[in-house]
């Protein structure tokens, strides 16, 4: 058995010893922490530290310490792989508006040209409905 292993049998009896391994693997959550840049920091370390603290919970065999970084690893990325589903769902639909952009809207030129391209639009649905009615009648 090597280091971590007696590392995760240490936190099994003393779960006060937790932060020994959360240092272990702090770059791998630092990493993850910063790719979801657009969301709260302390908000998603804590998620990635408590998904790991889960998984050393459901640990019941492991004979080294490489299959314990690879399960604990792969936890950690399926954490960071749901975080950012859910981050990218509430951050797509969200378009930041630049000055540029803003004095465009507010431009009356444009409104004007809305305008114009309404009226065409009306003009061209009441022909087709002409035409529809020519079709069935």
């Amino acid at each position: 058995m090597g280091e971590i292993c007696e590392l995760i049998g240490k936190i099994k009896r003393n779960k006060e010893d937790f932060y020994l391994i959360v240092e272990r693997f702090s770059p791998l959550i630092n990493k993850y922490t910063k790719l979801l840049y657009k969301d709260e920091k302390e908000d998603v370390y804590e998620e990635l530290v408590a998904a790991l603290w889960e998984a050393i919970q459901k640990m019941v065999f492991y004979e080294n310490d490489g299959q314990i970084v690879n399960y604990l690893s792969t936890a950690l990325k399926n954490k960071y792989m749901e975080l950012y589903r859910i981050s990218r769902r509430l951050h797509d639909h969200v378009v930041e508006m630049t000055s540029d952009k803003a004095e465009l809207a507010v431009n009356p030129d444009d409104s004007y040209d809305n305008i114009l391209i309404q009226m065409v639009c009306r003009k061209y649905l009441k022909s087709l409905g002409k035409i529809k009615k020519n079709f069935s009648g």
